[in-house]
């Protein structure tokens, strides 16, 4: 009669276990409201009953769950913080990949667009005609000489995308950079006459630099296509002038 949670002293309640007892269909089993396994032997003339306390089991099977959900709970969210890094670290190169994309795909444009500016400004200039011959061989030069930048700027990207890499690598050798400035500036005359600016350059002779003129010959481009449309917002006298030196 000891251990348990029921009451046996009282004689209602143990009727009332015996009773559960003996309408319970298996002779062995389980009386959950009281906590007890019971076993149940019929004797012909009486019926033997026998109980167990089973309340310090059922106390240990809870603690027993309790620690295997905390486990298993654990154990979920580790697995989902080494799934989440392995998953940052799988895609990693994928997203540096897409990065890489996007910036090529702006220098391109940007680079891509200064020439073809030039291109179309001297075009138009020789299809509105009034220049001479002078004016118009050297539209003409300039628009040759566009295309053939671009041509190249077009080979370069080919090649970038057939070696599937974004680095350029560089060849350095002395570049006179006073006269690639010079050369510079010229296709970019008519682009800023055609748009109400003066284009004046200061250019000191014999600049020499270690580089590579291609991509210092690009970065004055860009230089000189950011002045134009610098110019362009920043400035609204009637005569506005774009300073190079």
């Amino acid at each position: 009669t000891g251990g348990t949670y029921a009451n046996l002293d009282d004689s209602e309640t143990l009727t009332a276990i015996l009773q559960d007892c003996l309408h319970q269909p298996q002779n062995e089993g389980v009386i959950q409201d009281y906590h007890l396994r019971y076993l149940r032997q019929d004797r012909g003339f009486y019926t033997r009953l026998a109980f167990v306390d089973m309340s310090m089991e059922q106390a240990t099977l809870q603690e027993i769950m309790g620690s295997y959900l905390q486990i298993g709970l654990a154990a979920l969210l580790l697995l989902l913080g080494v799934s989440i890094l392995l998953a940052r670290w799988a895609t990693r190169p994928v997203a540096k990949a897409w990065q890489q994309q996007r910036q090529f795909v702006a220098a391109a444009s940007h680079e891509l667009k200064t020439p073809l500016t030039v291109i179309m400004t001297d075009a138009e200039l020789l299809q509105d005609g009034g220049q001479d011959a002078a004016s118009q061989a050297g539209f003409l030069s300039n628009i040759l000489t566009m295309s053939r930048q671009m041509r190249a700027l077009i080979e370069q990207m080919l090649e970038l995308a057939r070696t599937d890499s974004a680095e350029s690598h560089l060849v350095l050798h002395p570049v006179d950079l006073s006269g690639l400035t010079a050369r510079s500036l010229l296709p970019f005359e008519p682009l800023f006459f055609e748009q109400g600016l003066t284009l004046i350059s200061q250019v000191d002779e014999g600049i020499t630099v270690s580089g590579d003129e291609e991509a210092l010959r690009r970065v004055l481009e860009i230089l000189l296509d950011n002045a134009q449309k610098l110019s362009l917002i920043h400035i609204s006298e009637p005569t506005r002038r774009s300073y190079i030196s």
